[in-house]
């Protein structure tokens, strides 16, 4: 009986560094103005919009996931401060913010992995 491949092949697009570069930063400028589109056409805090323009930004650009994981860190070190000091709407935002750098910095890794 004859085997059946299921492999599926991926064209592949190489592209000079110059022309890299320039896709880049285009996708960086449609990353911020759609950002910022969300955040007058939808209920986005301003911070919750620069959360997204960081997003997107790390992955066009390769970003260390270290930065997003620090940042996770923080953010989780000052809810239960914040706690403590019954102030708590404040600590509730930080850990959101806390759990959106802590997606972030997994899509960063997966990004990371995929590419290698």
């Amino acid at each position: 009986m004859k085997e059946i491949n299921f492999e599926i092949k991926v064209p592949t697009f190489h592209i000079s560094s110059g022309w890299q570069k320039k896709l880049k930063v285009a996708l960086s400028v449609l990353v911020v103005v759609g950002s910022f589109l969300t955040w007058q056409n939808f209920d986005v805090t301003f911070v919750g919009t620069l959360i997204l323009v960081y997003f997107g930004i790390s992955l066009i650009w390769s970003l260390s996931s270290r930065i997003s994981a620090s940042l996770a860190l923080f953010f989780l070190v000052c809810t239960p401060i914040l706690l403590a000091m019954k102030n708590d709407a404040l600590a509730e935002t930080m850990a959101i913010y806390a759990y959106y750098f802590l997606v972030i910095t997994v899509m960063s890794e997966i990004w990371a992995l995929r590419k290698s």
